[in-house]
């Protein structure tokens, strides 16, 4: 079975402004998507060859070399806007640039090779860091996008994903100021709202409904005096919001066709044995300066075929003071190892990925304690007033 083409989006860069045609929404999920692959290139870049690019430009002049020069043309002065934290500062910016700083195409291996700006491309690869500034991210399965014709299909359903709940009906509130803004749609275009839910709203809905594996309908139009000023879809979302069970080792299936062949991406393969976490450290001379620790201790691992080798030893290392057995401690370890396989679309904890898997696990460890705590003091609360 072919892996399928997971996008973290981060949910700010999801309601960024920006108004791209079909085929130009697909080229930039998919450089996002391979900048995540490629992640921690010090280049701050990522390649795209033309193979990939056949996968979702049907029509051969979108992906002859001056088709997509034009649209790599179009996104380095396409300006993306968002807020993030700035470490230096300490608080909030917004960051504008062009989607693209520059590119280069190599005609004998027959791709691009594309350049991000350094802060655009640190939010789309960290994970850690965004989770701990609370930004959130949404898991997009590129088939599914690639599957919609229309732009504002696309943008609508990644809208509604970011709320949605796998097979659980929920109901996401909009204003249409906000899908507007979000989707770059002037006042004076579709200036009625007739016309704007069925050029933009109702279209996109039909097409969700018909091929995006999600149900969505109009609940309620919300009026601000004489005028719909805000919108509630119920939305049920069949896509799997998880998509690796680590029970049957293989990623899950979906309950759709998927009509665009997606290509498969190779997991890194790593050798345990030249894992250099666990070396003894040398100075210049090579004179030993210490040995690695030994574990010879034993703690409670939820699972420990998650781990290869190395990572196992490294994890009981570093969480020897944390009791997994506690049930809020359990469900910290259960939500990081689900983010880490998602993310690396892998069967097992590799080095390659412990790193973002200790800092995911820190982070929750943290927020299921405040959790606990304020579950006791609650109790607690009950027990005086019966």
């Amino acid at each position: 079975m072919k892996k399928k083409e997971i996008l973290m989006q981060p949910n700010n860069l999801i309601k960024s402004k920006y108004n791209f045609t079909s085929i130009e929404n697909k080229l930039f999920y998919k450089l996002l998507f391979n900048s995540q692959k490629s992640k921690e290139n010090s280049l701050y870049e990522t390649t795209i060859t033309l193979d990939e690019l056949k996968i979702f430009m049907k029509n051969n002049n979108n992906y002859v070399h001056s088709g997509v020069k034009e649209i790599l043309n179009l996104f380095q002065q396409s300006i993306l806007e968002f807020e993030y934290i700035d470490e230096k500062l300490g608080r909030k910016l917004l960051f504008s640039s062009g989607l693209v700083t520059s590119y280069f195409y190599d005609d004998v291996n027959l791709e691009y090779r594309v350049q991000i700006h350094e802060i655009l491309y640190n939010h789309i690869t960290d994970f850690v860091k965004m989770q701990q500034e609370g930004l959130g991210y949404t898991s997009l399965n590129l088939a599914v996008l690639f599957n919609f014709r229309g732009a504002y299909s696309q943008r609508l359903y990644t809208f509604l994903r970011m709320w949605s709940r796998e097979k659980k009906e929920v109901e996401v509130k909009y204003s249409l100021k906000d899908l507007r803004n979000y989707l770059k749609i002037k006042d004076d275009i579709y200036p009625e709202y007739k016309n704007f839910k069925q050029k933009v709203i109702k279209k996109s809905i039909d097409e969700i409904n018909k091929i995006g594996n999600m149900k969505v309908e109009i609940k309620k139009e919300i009026r601000k005096g004489r005028k719909v000023d805000e919108i509630v879809f119920s939305v049920i979302d069949y896509e799997p919001r998880k998509y690796f069970d680590k029970k049957d080792n293989e990623l899950l299936e979906v309950s759709y066709e998927e009509k665009n062949e997606v290509i498969e991406v190779e997991d890194v393969t790593y050798d345990d044995k030249k894992d250099d976490i666990f070396k003894p450290i040398v100075n210049t001379l090579g004179e030993k300066l210490q040995e690695p620790k030994e574990c010879d201790f034993e703690i409670f691992v939820p699972d420990e075929t998650l781990f290869t080798i190395g990572t196992l030893r490294r994890f009981k290392l570093d969480f020897k003071d944390i009791d997994f057995r506690n049930d809020y401690m359990n469900s910290a370890f259960e939500d990081a190892v689900m983010i880490t396989l998602d993310k690396d679309e892998v069967e097992k904890i590799k080095a390659t990925s412990y790193k973002f898997f200790k800092g995911t696990l820190d982070n929750k460890i943290v927020e299921y304690k405040i959790e606990e705590k304020q579950d006791i003091e609650h109790k607690k609360e009950m027990d005086i007033h019966w």
